[in-house]
């Protein structure tokens, strides 16, 4: 046992020479700048606030990460999941322009635990949070610092997106926002 557990450890310890290796080599330099860029623009979509280009932005990724990496059992039905649950958030941002169709959607969701403050948890609202979820789940994994930072500009978009969203609830219903409570409002509710 000893001496599978120390072939492990020196497996281990060469992976992390190779990667050592790798990031003072000019790939590595042009892949961290690649990298570096997508957080610019991933920045720059949240503060644009756009719910649409949010969307279009997220969508992107996960088609991207569909196609070139799920590589696992659960990887794929997982993305396929995320990318289904998008566009059905999409149709709803496009139902929520109008107040009338949307009544029929606040009506589904009558039932106090399909509900947060006066607005349904429809499915765009379950999409945010669902999927910030998947997201800071990623973060959990062996990634790199930059990885981790994309991920994280990926759930901030998250976050912005359930605020546009909830935006629209509330003028599509007629709802006056209620003021931030003490303490949020700061970018900690979530």
């Amino acid at each position: 046992m000893a001496d599978r557990t120390s072939r492990l450890a020196a497996a281990l310890t060469a992976e992390f020479v190779i990667r050592s290796e790798f990031k003072s080599s000019s790939v590595s330099e042009e892949l961290t700048a690649s990298r570096q860029q997508q957080i610019v623009q991933l920045q720059a979509i949240k503060n644009s606030a756009s719910l649409s280009d949010i969307l279009i932005a997220e969508k992107t990724i996960l088609a991207f990460e569909l196609h070139h990496y799920a590589n696992t059992a659960t990887m794929k039905p997982s993305i396929t999941a995320a990318l289904a649950d998008i566009a059905i958030a999409e149709q709803l941002t496009a139902v929520i322009a109008d107040p009338a169709a949307y009544k029929a959607v606040d009506q589904s969701h009558s039932r106090p635990k399909n509900r947060a403050n006066h607005l349904p948890l429809d499915e765009a609202r379950q999409f945010f949070r669902s999927h910030s979820t998947r997201l800071l789940n990623l973060d959990k994994g062996r990634l790199d610092l930059i990885d981790k930072k994309i991920i994280d500009a990926r759930r901030a978009n998250m976050r912005i997106a359930e605020k546009a969203y909830i935006g629209l609830q509330q003028v599509a219903l007629g709802i006056t926002p209620e003021p931030p409570k003490r303490g949020q409002g700061r970018g900690l509710e979530m």
